[in-house]
């Protein structure tokens, strides 16, 4: 015995799909401003990051130019370039000044055997006087700054830069390495220079210590250290 299936009716099957629901203008609105927002705050940080390593490149070449010209004055004073024209470095362009500051060591804590002598000879032992006394110990700094596009020759505030300082003592400074005094052996006028010198502290006499080859820049080159 055989069952027929029921014939299907001719209206379609009922479909219980929900409608597709669109995105709004103001959807679209806040997404754009929120994408403008996010793509400034990650252009201004590359920007910042660019630009710091920027200023640290220069303010790395502005020390490198300063320990140069420090090692140039220690080898020989006499070859230091004028410090009224600027330096080229790389692709910048640097000015500088340098200045020779006389050192006064007072010492903390008077020795005990020294409160008995003399007044004139503890203060002669304490400075430490003759040509190789530490009375003779002079400071000299070197400022170097990133040149002002004007050509002034004055630092703009916040111009990248490094300030170099350096104890030395005249008489051994032209003996601070072999090659140092194998020049001042070969260049007579430079040995009887150095002489001069020996004997002028040896004397008494002061040396050349002077300030500033020309005036100090009215603004401090930002960020130097003395070392």
């Amino acid at each position: 015995m055989f069952f027929q299936a029921p014939k299907a009716s001719g209206f379609p099957p009922c479909s219980r799909r929900r409608p597709t629901r669109g995105v709004t203008f103001v959807e679209v609105v806040c997404a754009i401003a929120i994408l403008a927002v996010v793509a400034a705050t990650t252009v201004g940080a590359i920007n910042a990051i660019v630009s710091g390593q920027q200023r640290s490149l220069k303010r790395l070449g502005a020390a490198e130019l300063a320990n140069r010209l420090m090692l140039q004055y220690l080898d020989d004073e006499a070859s230091l370039p004028s410090d009224s024209l600027p330096i080229d470095y790389g692709r910048d362009r640097y000015r500088w000044t340098s200045s020779i500051t006389p050192i006064s060591l007072i010492p903390a804590k008077e020795a005990p055997e020294r409160a008995s002598r003399p007044a004139g000879e503890a203060a002669a032992r304490t400075a430490g006087g003759g040509a190789l006394g530490i009375d003779q110990l002079r400071a000299v700094t070197f400022r170097v700054w990133l040149a002002d596009p004007s050509g002034a020759p004055q630092a703009s505030p916040g111009a990248p830069g490094f300030v170099l300082t350096r104890i030395v003592h005249p008489a051994l400074a032209p003996l601070r390495n072999p090659d140092r005094l194998q020049r001042l052996q070969e260049d007579p006028v430079a040995m009887q220079r150095f002489i001069q010198q020996l004997s002028a502290m040896a004397s008494g006499t002061p040396a050349p210590t002077g300030e500033s080859r020309r005036p100090a820049p009215a603004t401090p080159p930002a960020g130097g250290s003395p070392k």
